[in-house]
């Protein structure tokens, strides 16, 4: 099994937080495990809407999120352990979202990766 990075965007969700601008959406990178890319995407997706369905959803007033993948790349580090992450970075505004995909990319590039056909370059 090869491991894979993603960052995985879901928008159109609505959380009360206190103040009058819901927010519009959240950004999740996830390690892992799967036999090629296509695979790893579809794992990923189908777990963390299992997971915001548990967590946050739990009785349907968030709604679904809209899934897109900003990128899958494999891990080629044979150090790297893949570990469980739950973390979730909040959205509300284009500038918050594009800061929070930046964010979650700079852990990353101290890797070592292989380029996979069709990951996003940003």
């Amino acid at each position: 099994m090869k491991k894979y990075y993603l960052k995985i965007i879901a928008d159109n969700i609505y959380l009360q937080r206190g103040v009058d601008l819901p927010i519009a959406g959240f950004v999740a990178p996830r390690m892992i495990r799967a036999k090629n890319q296509d695979d790893a995407i579809a794992l990923a997706k189908i777990k963390l809407l299992k997971e915001w369905k548990q967590t946050f959803n739990r009785d349907n007033k968030s709604g679904t999120p809209q899934l897109s993948i900003a990128q899958c790349q494999r891990i080629k580090n044979p150090l790297c352990r893949l570990q469980q992450s739950d973390e979730y970075i909040f959205y509300g505004s284009e500038d918050e979202k594009q800061a929070a995909i930046d964010n979650t990319g700079k852990a990353f590039a101290r890797w070592f990766v292989i380029p996979s056909i069709g990951s996003v370059k940003q």
